[in-house]
């Protein structure tokens, strides 16, 4: 598995292929919970407007703040959004922008298999909720994710492959990025990794049951607000 290539600088197993993906992963800020948050009558916006009605929060893609919300409405900055209470994307005020991954990373994860690239970003997205004191409010979705990395891993199989092995370094430097990033892009990358999916298809990206672990998730970090900072030492320990 990846991740062992990661912590015990193992290549990958033979019975993991290496194979390409179609389409590019985009970090985006959760891109991949809903098709359009902002579609006024979609059932994720319902979702969303539901999860809203029972926090603190002002908007649906204020939820989560700051882990797990939307990016940041460039409106609402203005003093301009017209969607007011109705807007996915964050209202609440954000320190800087998240980080994301440059080109070369973007194609790093672009030739991994969909196993391999959630064997890489899955065990990132646990520790950094672990170090956030919220293991406990993520270990729904973070379980589903791993059950799904068997699951492709079945599914690769069948397509082949012959992409190139990354180096460790390669792999080190990925790590040093990925663990840069908050829950939202680190999730935003494991749900997209849904084999022969579209990645422009955001609502079908995963079943059901992920999407509505993702959504559990987003109104149970408002509810438990993140008090503490990563531990960078553990993650960077983790990744290098």
């Amino acid at each position: 598995m990846m991740e062992s290539a990661l912590v015990d600088a193992k290549l990958p197993s033979e019975q993991m292929p290496w194979s390409h993906v179609e389409s590019l992963v985009k970090a985006e800020v959760c891109g991949a919970l809903a098709s359009r948050t902002d579609v006024c009558g979609s059932p994720e916006a319902e979702k969303c407007e539901q999860l809203t009605q029972a926090s603190s929060l002002p908007n649906p893609g204020s939820i989560g703040h700051p882990e797990l919300c939307r990016r940041p409405c460039i409106y609402f900055a203005e003093g301009k959004c017209v969607n007011g209470d109705k807007c996915g994307y964050c209202h609440c005020p954000h320190g800087q922008r998240p980080a994301h991954l440059d080109r070369r990373h973007r194609e790093l994860l672009r030739s991994l298999s969909s196993a391999e690239r959630l064997s890489v970003v899955v065990p990132l997205l646990r520790l950094r909720c672990d170090s956030l004191g919220l293991a406990a409010e993520a270990s729904e979705l973070v379980g589903l994710l791993e059950h799904k990395i068997k699951e492709y891993a079945s599914t690769d199989s069948l397509h082949g492959g012959g992409a190139t092995v990354p180096s460790m370094a390669q792999l080190a430097k990925l790590g040093t990025a990925l663990r840069k990033m908050p829950i939202s892009s680190l999730l935003g990358l494991s749900l997209r990794a849904n084999p022969g999916k579209d990645q422009d298809q955001e609502g079908d990206a995963e079943g059901a049951d992920v999407m509505d672990a993702v959504a559990r998730l987003r109104l149970r970090l408002e509810q438990a607000p993140v008090t503490r900072r990563p531990d960078q030492d553990n993650l960077q320990h983790f990744c290098l």
